[in-house]
């Protein structure tokens, strides 16, 4: 009475492979969950740490910390000591900021020259020959941003480090800031604990 036609055509491989998909998705949505979860703990801890310790040092923007652009500009300007970038002889003492205010600002201005700087190239690449050069200089110019990155990086970590700690600790953890920069939110929030040396 009942035909087999039905019960011989079905295949379950379809059906697996749908809840094999499905589980790949799962896998891939709770693990961006769990990764932005991570991610957005460690901006919080840092905002609380970057806003106490600005507090401590009565700087008159800790607001500012709250804001995600605008607390490079207080990173950069908690440490009231002139802005030199590892030596103030290098490159002939040009290299030094008296005022660590101007420094913040010129902080970033560098932190967005890259963006600023590659949609004008992208807009003059298109000219047929200049645009291989530009191409080539464009990629000098970035390896030497990306150098310059972490020599800025760990002068500013250090800066910010000795507002609150000896020197002796903070020349290690500012290279292991640069290398590992997980570790940043965690250090200052022990930081933030802390009193201001200067």
């Amino acid at each position: 009475m009942y035909s087999d036609s039905y019960s011989s055509s079905f295949d379950p491989s379809g059906m697996i492979a749908g809840l094999v998909g499905g589980g790949f998705f799962l896998g891939f949505v709770i693990f961006f969950f769990v990764f932005f979860t991570f991610f957005l703990v460690l901006l919080l801890l840092q905002t609380i740490a970057l806003y106490k310790m600005a507090q401590k040092v009565n700087h008159p923007y800790a607001w500012l910390a709250w804001i995600p652009i605008a607390n490079s500009y207080v990173i950069a300007t908690i440490p009231s000591k002139p802005f030199d970038l590892i030596n103030p002889t290098f490159l002939g003492g040009k290299c030094h900021v008296e005022d660590r205010n101007k420094f913040g600002i010129y902080y970033l201005i560098f932190l967005f020259a890259p963006s600023i700087l590659s949609m004008v190239l992208g807009v003059l690449s298109v000219i047929p020959v200049i645009g291989y050069l530009i191409a080539f200089l464009s990629t000098l110019f970035y390896l030497a941003y990306f150098i310059l990155t972490y020599i800025v990086m760990y002068q500013i970590c250090k800066d910010l480090y000795d507002v609150f700690e000896d020197t002796q600790n903070t020349t290690m953890m500012s290279i292991l800031s640069i290398i590992f920069p997980i570790i940043i939110p965690f250090y200052m929030f022990i930081l933030s604990k802390k009193v201001p040396l200067q």
